[in-house]
C-alpha cells in the first residue's frame, strides 16, 4: 500500500527514504494507537535521524529546600540538623511496566523538541511568511469584531436600562424601536 509522504518532508530529508519511512511508520502508529509508551518509542527512533534536542529542564532550587523543610517539619527536626539518608532517598522504582511510560515533563519536552525541528524547516518557514499578511488580516478583523462588540454591549446595557424605566407604552414603543434598529 503506497502511503501519503508531505513534500516538504522529502525536501528536509532528501533522498534519505529511511527516516521518511520511519517518520511515515510512527505517524500510522501514533494515529492508531495514541498512548505514551508508543510516543516515546516514536521520539527515541526519530531523535537521531531527526536531530531532535530535548530543552533543558530548569527545575527551581527551592523545590527541594521546600521538601527538606516539609521532611523537617514532619520528623520535628531542627533546621539545622541534617536530615537522616532514608528520608531523602526514596530508592528505586518497584514497578517495571510503568518505566516504559514518560512522566509528564518528559513528554512536553519530547513535544517541545518536535515543535522546535518543525518550525525550523524551511517549507514552513516559508509557509509562515506568506501567510503573514492573512494573519495581520484576520487579527486587524478580530480587532473591528471585538470593538463592534463592545460598542453594542455599551449601548445594549443604555436601552436595557430605558426599558427599564419606561413608565408608559409610548416610551417602551420608543424603546422597542431603538432595539429594533440595533440589531438589524
Amino acid at each position: 500500500m503506497k502511503r501519503f509522504v508531505p513534500s516538504n518532508l522529502i525536501v528536509e530529508c532528501g533522498t534519505d527514504l529511511q527516516i521518511i519511512e520511519i517518520v511515515d511508520k510512527c505517524r500510522e502508529e501514533l494515529r492508531y494507537f495514541a498512548d505514551l509508551a508508543r510516543f516515546a518509542n516514536a521520539y527515541k527512533q526519530l531523535e537521531e535521524p531527526l536531530n531532535l534536542r530535548l530543552p533543558k529542564t530548569i527545575l527551581p532550587s527551592t523545590s527541594g529546600q521546600a521538601n527538606a523543610t516539609a521532611v523537617r517539619n514532619l520528623l520535628g527536626l531542627p533546621a539545622n540538623e541534617s536530615l537522616p539518608a532514608w528520608a531523602i532517598d526514596a530508592g528505586p522504582a518497584r514497578r517495571t511496566a510503568a518505566s516504559r511510560l514518560p512522566s509528564n515533563h518528559e513528554v512536553i519536552r519530547m513535544l517541545l523538541a518536535f515543535a522546535e525541528r518543525t518550525l525550523s524547516t524551511p517549507a514552513l518557514r516559508a509557509d509562515l511568511v506568506w501567510e503573514a499578511p492573512e494573519n495581520e488580516a484576520r487579527r486587524v478583523h478580530a480587532r473591528e469584531l471585538k470593538k463592534e462588540n463592545e460598542d453594542w454591549a455599551k449601548v445594549k446595557k443604555g436601552l436595557m436600562a430605558a426599558a427599564l424605566q419606561a413608565q408608559t407604552a409610548a416610551a417602551t414603543k420608543v424603546n422597542k424601536e431603538k432595539v429594533s434598529f440595533w440589531i438589524r
